[in-house]
C-alpha cells in the first residue's frame, strides 16, 4: 500500500505517527518533511496504524499496485525506488535522504572523507613547501652567509672528449663566478666574505630533466617540478644546484637556453667545453645563478637590453659594460653577448631583487 503525506508542514503529533509507521528516525524524516509532498510504499499497513496516520497528518492512502521486497535498513518500507547511480532498488527514505542507495551512499561517503583527507595532505605539503621556499629565500637574500653552490659537471653530447673535460673540471674552474659575485655586492655595501662558495660534485652522471621546445605554461610548471625532485633526490649540502651541461664547440653552433629557478635554487648551464670558453661560461653560470636567487631577466624577446634596467650604465650615450641580467651590450649593429664577466656589472635594478640593496 502507497502512503501520499500531502501537508505543507506537520505537526509534533504527525511527525510522531510518522516515524512510528514508517520506521525513521529524526534525521531521515527531517530529510524527508523538507521534501513535502513525499511518498513511501509500506509493507503493510494496519487499520490501526492506517487511523492514526489519517488523524495525525493528511495523507493519501492508497493500494500499491506492485509488491517490492522490504528495505534492509527501513524494514516497514518497500524498495519501490531506483537509485539512479546502480540502478538498484531502494526504499523511499533512502533515495530521498541520500539522494542514492545505502551501499552507493557508503562509497560515495568514503569518497568524500579520502578526497577531503587527501586535500588537507596536499594543502599541508603545500604550505610546507611554500613556508620553506620563502625561508630558504629570506635566507638567501640576506646575504649574512656564505652561499654554497654545488656544481655538477656533465657531459651534454655523447662524445669521449667532452666527457673527459666534464669529469675533469678542477674545484677552482668556476672561482672568477664567486670572485666577481663578492666584488659586485661589496659595491653595495654587502660585506660577507666570502659571499659564495661553489663546490664541483663529480658524483653525478645522469642529466637532468630539460626543458621542452616552446613549452606551454602546463610544460612549464610539470619541468619545474621534475627538475627540483631531481636535484632534490642527489641529497648534499647545498643552497643552490647548478647543473653544467658541457657541448662540443663547433664554429656556428648555438647550446639551448639556459635555465635558474627560484623556486628549489636549481639551475641548468648550457657551456661549451673548453677552456678558452670557461669566460664566457662563467657569464651565463653568473647569470643563472642571481636567477636563483630572485633576479629577473633584463632583455627582450630578440635579446636587446631593456631600457634603463638592462643598461649598466642608462645615462651614458654608449655602453661599454653589460648588465648581468642582459648579458649583452646595445650596439647600432644589435645586442653584443658580453664576453666574460669583466664586461659585467650588476645593476641597481637587479641588486634589489637579490636582496643586495634594500627596496624603496
Amino acid at each position: 500500500m502507497r502512503v501520499t503525506v500531502a501537508a505543507q508542514t506537520l505537526s509534533p503529533r504527525a511527525r510522531v505517527a510518522l516515524k512510528q509507521t514508517l520506521g525513521l528516525d529524526d534525521d531521515e524524516l527531517a530529510q524527508l518533511e523538507a521534501k513535502l509532498p513525499f511518498e513511501a510504499q509500506l509493507m503493510s499497513l494496519t487499520e490501526d496504524r492506517r487511523l492514526r496516520l489519517e488523524e495525525a497528518a493528511s495523507v493519501t492512502i492508497a493500494p500499491a499496485r506492485v509488491a517490492f521486497d522490504a528495505c534492509a535498513k527501513h524494514t516497514r518500507l518497500a524498495q519501490d525506488r531506483r537509485c539512479p547511480k546502480c540502478k538498484e532498488r531502494a526504499c523511499a527514505a533512502c533515495i530521498e535522504t541520500a539522494g542514492l542507495c545505502p551501499r552507493c551512499a557508503k562509497r560515495t561517503q568514503r569518497s568524500t572523507t579520502f578526497k577531503a583527507i587527501r586535500v588537507a595532505i596536499l594543502f599541508s605539503i603545500f604550505l610546507i613547501v611554500a613556508f620553506q621556499t620563502y625561508s630558504d629565500r629570506r635566507a638567501i637574500q640576506s646575504w649574512s652567509r656564505p652561499l654554497l653552490v654545488r656544481v655538477f659537471p656533465l657531459a651534454y653530447d655523447a662524445d669521449e672528449d667532452v666527457a673527459a673535460y666534464a669529469n675533469a673540471v678542477p674545484p677552482t674552474l668556476y672561482a672568477p663566478v664567486a670572485q666577481y659575485l663578492e666584488s659586485e655586492a661589496a659595491r653595495y655595501g654587502v660585506t660577507t666574505s666570502p659571499l659564495v662558495e661553489i663546490v664541483v660534485d663529480h658524483s653525478v652522471t645522469e642529466r637532468p630533466p630539460l626543458p621542452p621546445d616552446e613549452p606551454s605554461v602546463f610544460d612549464a610548471v610539470v619541468f619545474s617540478l621534475k627538475l627540483r625532485w631531481f636535484a632534490w633526490r642527489l641529497g648534499g649540502a647545498a643552497d643552490v644546484r647548478m647543473f653544467v651541461l658541457y657541448h662540443r664547440p663547433v664554429l656556428g653552433k648555438s647550446v639551448p637556453h639556459s635555465v635558474g629557478l627560484e623556486r628549489g635554487h636549481v639551475g641548468i648551464v648550457h657551456a661549451f667545453a673548453g677552456l678558452t670558453h670557461e669566460p664566457r661560461n662563467a657569464v651565463v653560470m653568473a647569470h643563472e645563478l642571481l636567477h636563483t636567487a630572485g633576479a629577473t631577466d633584463k632583455y627582450d624577446p630578440s635579446g636587446a637590453p631593456i631600457f634603463p634596467e638592462g643598461y649598466a650604465d642608462p645615462d651614458a650615450p654608449v655602453q661599454t659594460q653589460a648588465e648581468l641580467m642582459a648579458a649583452a651590450l646595445p650596439t647600432p649593429e644589435g645586442p653584443r653577448l658580453a664576453e666574460n664577466l669583466g664586461e659585467c656589472v650588476v645593476g641597481e635594478t637587479t641588486a634589489r631583487e637579490i636582496g643586495w640593496l634594500k627596496a624603496e
